[in-house]
Order: C-alpha cells, then sequence, then structure tokens
C-alpha cells in the first residue's frame, strides 16, 4: 500500500513540475523530489480514527508473609454462658499467640457468630435448646519458621476451627504498578506493531 501511495505522491510531483527541472545528472533535484514524495506519502497515509489494543503482565513473587486463619465455637443452653466461655477461650488463644512473639496488632478477629440451637427431631424448630457462639480471627505471621507453632499453641489454648492458611506480600502495591507498566508497554509495543 505504502509502495502504491508513494508512486502517486511520486507521479502527482512529476506532473506538476516546471519542464527542464530535472536535466540529467541533476541528482540534487530528483533528491528533493523524493524526499516531497515521501513527504506526501506520510500525509496521505496519516492515520485516521482509534487502535485499541489490549495487553496484561503477571509478575511471579515470592511471599514474605502468612495469613492463618483459625477460631472457636462452643455450645451452652444459655447465650451469656456461650459468650462467656467463647470469649475466655479466645481471650487465652490471643494472649498464648502473643507469648509467641506475634503481634497483638497482627491478630484481627475475622468473624464472630451467634446462633441459637433449635430441636428439630422431636418438634417444629420453635424450641430454643442453646446457643452456638464461634469466634474466628486472622493471625498474621511473618516469621514462617512459626507458621506450624502458631497452630499448635492456639489448638493447645483451645482453638478447636483451623481454617488453613494463605499467603501474600508486604508491598503489595510497587508489585501491581510495576506489573501494570509492564502491561503499557506491552500495549505499547503491540500497537506500534499493529500501526506499522
Amino acid at each position: 500500500m505504502k509502495s502504491k501511495v508513494l508512486s502517486l505522491a511520486l507521479c502527482v510531483l512529476l506532473a506538476g513540475m516546471p519542464a527542464g527541472v530535472m536535466a540529467e545528472g541533476e541528482t540534487n533535484n530528483w533528491e528533493a523530489l523524493l524526499s516531497q514524495a515521501i513527504g506526501s506519502v506520510e500525509e496521505l497515509a496519516a492515520p485516521e480514527g482509534t487502535l485499541r489494543v489490549q495487553a496484561s503482565a503477571s509478575m511471579n513473587v515470592v511471599p514474605d508473609m502468612a495469613y492463618v486463619n483459625l477460631g472457636m465455637s462452643v455450645v451452652k443452653p444459655e447465650l451469656s454462658q456461650a459468650q462467656s466461655e467463647a470469649n475466655a477461650i479466645m481471650n487465652g488463644i490471643i494472649e498464648a499467640l502473643v507469648a509467641l512473639g506475634i503481634d497483638e496488632t497482627d491478630i484481627v478477629t475475622s468473624n464472630y457468630n451467634i446462633s441459637p440451637q433449635r430441636d428439630y427431631a422431636t418438634g417444629d424448630g420453635s424450641t430454643v435448646t442453646g446457643y452456638y457462639v464461634s469466634n474466628n480471627i486472622s493471625v498474621t505471621v511473618n516469621d514462617f519458621s512459626l507458621l506450624d507453632v502458631v497452630i499448635d499453641t492456639a489448638v493447645q489454648a483451645g482453638a478447636n476451627e483451623v481454617y488453613g492458611m494463605s499467603f501474600d506480600v508486604r508491598n503489595r502495591s510497587a508489585y501491581y504498578r510495576q506489573a501494570l507498566a509492564d502491561a503499557v508497554a506491552v500495549g505499547q509495543e503491540k500497537a506500534a506493531l499493529l500501526a506499522d
């Protein structure tokens, strides 16, 4: 396409050139004429509209922190009993984790639930037989050598629910910005290739 437009622009320039301008051996005029033709091609081939591309980028990063999710639950005939026992057990779990060296700010309540227990076996469920109270926490562990110890300690202190662990990085936003910049670079490269 570009060569056809170049030929067309060159023909237009030659057609409009006064007679005698291109004498034999006058390469300077020919080079000037060719330069004008290339300029005309660039004008004729100027983009109209929009070129859209999609790009993505990803990074693999070694985690430097972990979240351990655990909790406890009790069932008692009275709500006050259930709450009192649940609070006492959870306070013991937190104290044991802090004694390991876990900072209190790295222990966060993730869920607290109270549910009445109803008798469906002998009735329509309208009779409340007790109360179920559960308390779950998320523990941030920065020292991976403590992962097993954190779970063992929590269980010994009364945790009866362990939901596993997940891994993360502290400086997530910096890695996200880097991946975003990489994606933009990939998109620019794709757009340039398509435009060419």
